[in-house]
């Protein structure tokens, strides 16, 4: 299992992860969704990934300038349209609480289930 750290980019409750677990190729939030992965037939869904999306924006608001620097300076595009990105993105998760996705598997099947709760305050 490999889990990914860093403390000035990532949010203090993500801690992305991946490995293989009994044969599968799982990429997680957390290093905790890999223990609990069992891909064994099952009526419950399984969390793979949990996005809190009130929390991202809550990092991307006061971060988007510095983020838009370092995009520019990765691909050449100009600041102004990966800004311009964010703050798009930044509206998106607005009408978000969060988003899950769960993973179900029944004899022959896999079912990967995206729910989202919407942020009903956002509607006002």
């Amino acid at each position: 299992m490999v889990t990914l750290e860093n403390e000035q980019g990532f949010a203090d409750d993500w801690k992305p992860s991946f490995g293989v677990v009994r044969g599968y190729l799982v990429l997680a939030s957390d290093p905790g969704i890999l223990a609990r992965f069992d891909p064994k037939p099952s009526v419950t869904p399984h969390p793979l990934l949990l996005v809190r999306a009130g929390g991202w924006t809550d990092y991307l608001k006061p971060r988007k300038a510095k983020l838009a620097a370092l995009l520019a300076r990765q691909d050449g595009k100009p600041e102004a349209t990966h800004l311009e990105e964010l703050t798009r993105i930044g509206h998106l998760l607005e009408l978000f609480d969060d988003l899950r996705l769960e993973w179900r598997t029944t004899k022959d099947t896999a079912v990967l289930q995206l729910r989202a709760k919407l942020n009903l305050s956002y509607a006002k």
